[in-house]
């Protein structure tokens, strides 16, 4: 093995499983960085809801997504943690892809609230999830690795993306 082939392989945990769930979360992560990096100016800019009216609908979606977490858990505890994610992962997918027809404050609201509280849900799984992948002795390391996915996934984000963030239209020069 060459010494870049090392240094990368130390970039992720040993074990297959945490692995590919290592991989999985930067790419989770990723994907989230890109559509919070782009999410407010779209509702904005093509839906046509104010500023203040995505405020609200976060607001209330978050405080959905926080009520969801301890019910999602023990759901996860119960059932087991794997088949219930990949539910909750095909719920948030049309909960996402929904955004794309929502036209008005209520359609966004009600979208937010199922997606947000789809994915807070699967958070609070998730921890159930690195349980099950790795013995105690190894559930630190393995949560170190997620983290910095994690983070690496919200600070990874394409400059295309970035691009699409700039305002269309030119800047009011007087008031």
């Amino acid at each position: 093995m060459t010494p870049r082939r090392r240094r990368l392989a130390a970039l992720l945990p040993p074990d297959p499983a945490q692995r590919t769930w290592a991989l999985a979360t930067l790419a989770n992560t990723t994907g989230n960085g890109m559509f919070y990096t782009v999410s407010a100016i779209y509702f904005t800019q093509s839906v046509g809801l104010s500023a203040v009216q995505v405020g609200i609908g976060l607001t209330v979606a978050g405080l959905c997504g926080l009520l969801a977490g301890i019910p999602a858990g023990h759901l996860g505890d119960v059932r087991g943690p794997r088949n219930l994610l990949v539910g909750l992962a095909l719920v948030e997918a049309v909960g996402v892809a929904a955004y794309t027809v929502v036209d008005g404050f209520v359609a966004f609201l009600l979208v937010a609230c199922v997606v947000v509280t789809v994915d807070r849900s699967a958070n609070a799984v998730r921890s159930g999830m690195i349980a099950a992948l790795g013995a105690p002795a190894q559930r630190v390391r393995l949560r170190a690795y997620l983290r910095a996915g994690h983070q690496r996934g919200h600070l990874h984000r394409p400059p295309s993306v970035g691009s699409l963030s700039q305002p269309t239209r030119a800047p009011r020069t007087s008031w």
